[in-house]
């Protein structure tokens, strides 16, 4: 398989309007990093066990699920492991910087859950998708520019139609894109 053909591949995962948000090497990459870690799941070892439905192939776990290459996908459009972070980051610090401990850690729970929510609910796709995409192509449109701002450019109507996100973790994931992609540069 050429470059081309896996650049294709993995831009057909994400649903962006713009495709060209990153360069043919990034696609390549992830489809070389997909592609390893298929073949890892591929080498288990499942000596001794029998098959005596389709189904029962499944319980072995030598496949990835749609998911899971979607939050891979994500996360390294983004330049971190967004549901594996566990700090505050720094561009959401102002809005939880007057609240004690336990109430940041609350928060910051409710807002991961919300974004995985959102990432899984079917019926948030898409809107999903664009408000991924438009988030980044504003944060590097306008990279001095705070996180309410970013918030304030986006798609009304997109977000709109995103159910599982409030302006709080929609907040908290910009600012995570935000840092995500300082550290990528």
């Amino acid at each position: 398989m050429d470059n081309e053909e896996k650049e294709h591949y993995v831009k057909n995962i994400i649903d962006f309007k713009n495709k060209e948000i990153k360069d043919e090497d990034f696609f390549v990459e992830i489809f070389n990093e997909i592609r390893d870690k298929q073949s890892s799941l591929k080498n288990i070892a499942i000596e001794n066990e029998t098959i005596e439905n389709k189904i029962d192939v499944l319980k072995f776990k030598k496949h990835m699920e749609k998911k899971d290459i979607q939050i891979l996908l994500i996360n390294r459009l983004v330049g971190m492991d967004i549901f594996n972070h566990s700090s505050i980051p720094l561009y959401f610090n102002q809005y939880v910087s007057s609240k004690n401990t336990e109430e940041i850690k609350d928060r910051i729970q409710n807002c991961n859950e919300k974004i995985s929510r959102t990432l899984f609910n079917k019926n948030n796709s898409k809107p999903f998708w664009n408000f991924l995409e438009d988030s980044i192509v504003n944060l590097n449109l306008f990279p001095n520019e705070g996180v309410e701002s970013i918030y304030s450019k986006l798609d009304v109507k997109n977000l709109e139609k995103i159910k599982t996100l409030d302006k709080e973790s929609s907040l908290y994931f910009i600012s995570l894109i935000k840092q995500g992609l300082e550290n990528d540069n």
